[in-house]
């Protein structure tokens, strides 16, 4: 009988002549079935071996992941065990590199040491949960062998890959198996049992028509003494026709055909009501079997044949290629989940049969994917809220939505999606224990990937970034506005991981502010969970333990001050969180606009002037831009005409080369509406809502012909240099205040922003 137990995890050793990379299941848990009632058809314990009759589908099959491409790594041992435990040990540090999987399997094989290939195809399987190359190179090999006891072995391994592989060629090769080990006559029930198990899990397959035309002959090579027995054979033949011609594959039209045959030769008139019948759902399987081939052509490409080659799933880099192939399986699961077949609501489990099977084929081939699990996490959740379903039904996609997830992220751990979206489903079950355990571990993931890129990053340019950072915070230590604080002893044990200009610093010192700034929002939204599911005080301690990881960026500091600002309803510690960041993140501008624009969006206007004479001289004019353009709309908007044009004046000195009908304009428009542009200059814009942005045009152009030159639309979010700045320049992406639309879009729930609880005095202390 078939376990009802997922694969269950292995160490993998594969005998392979070429090597790929395709994308594989969602981990063990994921692809569950739970149906108990399912049985296995007996394995005898007969015959010695079993031709290979399966072939591999995995996509990428790719020669240079044979063991040869990687003899230059192979380490030097002298013995065959020590350089078994030389390979298991790269497995361990490098589990998701194919190459050293097959070097693996391929050094077991020539111990001839049956428990150490079956540990190691144990381990592979693991790594790699149901992928039908390995599973039939697994079996394979054990029939290969001289164990005695192989053919137990083998009706042990197929009790556990059965039942949650939705692979055709997995299938096949458990039927020719039960067939070759049941020759007789008298075992022929065993035979048919066990093509019935098979086509109940596969038979919706368009890979399937194989085993429907088998089992057919089959039917029809069965002996029939009696009429009773003649009749029920007869009709045994009909029901497998009728069925096989409501699936979309490329033979439905041939089975058709043959069908129609045999209903003629038993009764013409018969006949002529069973086809009439039947018709509309061949052609319905027909059609759909079309639209099928063109949405899989590509992505389920054509299968070896010797069986022998292990696929493996490799993490992609979303080249062009890869990202239209997930395109692909994108609109292929979504046509499916469409119901194209038109399945009635009494035949909704044939449709979830069909649609689990696809997405328990991507989580396979797509293993490195994250938007398939999630996905299929999605589908899975909303069939678990079908009323029609029973509960037991419901409760069982409750389950496999979970298990989507937790199959995800051990394939992708530094998935940000699945790691969000298991927290949210734990959150919304109240287990919020285990979403601390969840955000902590992630952090740990991505704390190690930042460490990686922080070492391959030069370590000269870093010390000087380091050493630069640290003199200006020191510097900047004895000057502070109104509500400025002594730093404390959490932060000045920092390391100082700090911000640096983007201007000049090398792609590995981009990549690690980048990553910087990734984990930083996985400390947000920690925060954010705190908050929302305990209490601000809890989410006081999240952000504690944020400020002492040298890896968290100014957006955290800023995440805490707004969710102070917003839950307890005061300002006083938001301004201190503000100032600390200030203290420890010297060179970043856009956190002095952010703070800026808190000061202004709470009408504290001493403040703001003193933070913006405080910051302005700190960076040059070409980094400084946003903090001038953000201090003049609020000056040309509230301010008197006379500190207007005193600002005008500063503003011209730092930027001499912009035309005073630029600065003029300014300060005349609202939002994006600039009619001196449009209307005197000849300027065009987009002009949609108050956060779209128009674009910039050479100045030069725009004086000289200032009543034809138009300036497409564009996204660009940064200003050119003075002596390029259009006069559109100005209405170009602009730092968002706190109550302008900006960063803390409520309609995106993981970017950062918070809100919502009480204050803690303490808290405001110790800040």
């Amino acid at each position: 009988m078939l376990s009802e137990s997922n694969p269950a995890p292995q160490s993998a050793v594969a005998s392979t002549s070429s090597h790929a990379a395709s994308a594989r299941v969602g981990g063990d848990e994921s692809v569950q079935n739970t149906d108990a009632n399912d049985k296995t058809p007996p394995l005898e314990d007969d015959n010695e071996d079993l031709a290979r009759t399966s072939q591999d589908t995995d996509l990428y099959d790719l020669p240079g992941l044979s063991p040869q491409a990687s003899q230059d790594q192979e380490p030097a041992c002298t013995t065959p065990q020590s350089r078994l435990s030389a390979l298991q040990a790269r497995t361990r540090e490098r589990p998701n590199d194919a190459s050293c999987w097959i070097e693996l399997i391929s050094h077991v094989k020539t111990l001839e040491d049956h428990d150490k290939t079956s540990e190691s195809y144990d381990a592979l399987l693991q790594v790699f949960p149901n992928t039908p190359s390995v599973q039939l190179a697994y079996l394979n090999d054990v029939l290969e062998s001289s164990n005695t006891g192989k053919n137990k072995a083998v009706a042990q391994l197929f009790n556990r890959f059965l039942k949650t592989s939705p692979f055709v060629e997995l299938w096949k090769y458990y039927l020719a198996h039960v067939r070759k080990l049941n020759p007789n006559t008298a075992a022929r029930s065993t035979v048919r049992s066990a093509y019935e198990f098979a086509l109940n899990y596969v038979g919706h397959d368009q890979d399937s028509d194989e085993i429907w035309r088998d089992y057919i002959q089959f039917l029809k090579a069965g002996e029939a003494p009696t009429t009773f027995d003649e009749s029920q054979k007869m009709d045994a033949i009909r029901k497998a026709y009728q069925r096989a011609i409501q699936t979309p594959m490329a033979s439905v039209q041939k089975l058709w055909d043959e069908y129609s045959d045999f209903e003629k030769k038993l009764n013409p008139q018969l006949a002529k009501k069973f086809l009439s019948d039947h018709q509309p759902s061949m052609m319905k399987a027909q059609k759909a079997y079309n639209a099928l081939h063109a949405h899989t052509a590509s992505i389920f490409p054509v299968s070896s044949a010797d069986g022998q080659h292990i696929v493996l799933p490799m993490p992609p880099t979303f080249t062009s290629g890869e990202k239209q192939l997930m395109t692909k399986w994108r609109q292929y699961l979504k046509w499916e989940e469409s119901n194209p077949l038109e399945f009635s609501d009494k035949e909704r489990a044939r449709l979830h049969a069909r649609v689990q099977a696809a997405y328990r084929k991507a989580v396979v081939r797509m293993r490195y994917y994250p938007e398939i699990w999630y996905m299929a996490y999605v589908w899975a959740s909303s069939v678990s809220n079908d009323a029609t379903l029973s509960e037991a039904k419901r409760k069982e996609k409750r389950e496999e939505a979970v298990s989507y997830l937790k199959g995800g992220i051990a394939a992708n751990t530094a998935s940000f999606v699945l790691n969000f979206a298991y927290a949210e489903l734990l959150e919304e079950a109240q287990d919020f224990k285990e979403v601390h355990n969840v955000y902590q571990k992630f952090i740990g993931v991505l704390a190690s990937e930042l460490n990686d890129v922080a070492n391959a990053t030069d370590s000269g340019s870093s010390s000087q970034i380091l050493a630069a950072n640290t003199s200006q915070s020191s510097a900047n230590t004895s000057q502070s506005t109104s509500q400025s604080v002594p730093p404390s002893s959490a932060d000045t044990s920092l390391s100082s991981q700090s911000q640096y200009s983007e201007a000049g610093a090398s792609p590995e010192n981009r990549e690690l502010k980048n990553r910087q700034t990734e984990y930083s929002l996985v400390w947000s939204m920690y925060m954010r969970f705190a908050r929302r599911a305990e209490s601000q005080r809890a989410a006081r301690d999240v952000f504690a333990k944020a400020r002492k990881d040298k890896w968290v960026s100014w957006e955290v500091y800023e995440a805490a001050a707004l969710m102070e600002y917003h839950c307890t309803k005061t300002t006083e510690t938001s301004m201190r969180i503000f100032e600390r960041a200030l203290e420890k993140f010297p060179t970043e501008e856009e956190l002095a606009v952010r703070y800026l624009g808190f000061l202004i969006s709470i009408n504290d206007d001493s403040n703001a002037r003193a933070l913006f004479e405080k910051v302005i001289t700190k960076f040059s004019p070409e980094r400084a831009k946003t903090i001038w353009d953000r201090w003049a709309r609020y000056e040309y908007q509230y301010g008197t005409l006379q500190a207007a044009k005193e600002l005008e004046k500063r503003i011209a000195e730092a930027y001499p080369n912009d035309p005073p009908i630029k600065r003029f304009a300014d300060r005349h428009k609202y939002l994006n509406i600039d009619t001196i542009a449009v209307r005197d200059l000849g300027f065009r814009f987009n002009r949609g809502p108050s956060t779209s942005q128009p674009s910039t045009q050479n100045q030069s152009q725009s004086q000289s012909q200032p009543s034809s030159q138009e300036v497409p639309s564009t996204n660009n979010s940064q200003d050119t240099s003075s002596s390029q700045r259009s006069h559109a320049s100005a209405l170009t992406k602009r730092p968002s205040a706190v109550l302008e639309s900006g960063r803390e879009s409520p309609a995106k729930r993981h970017k950062a922003g918070v809100g919502g609880a009480s204050e803690d005095r303490k808290f405001t202390q110790t800040i």
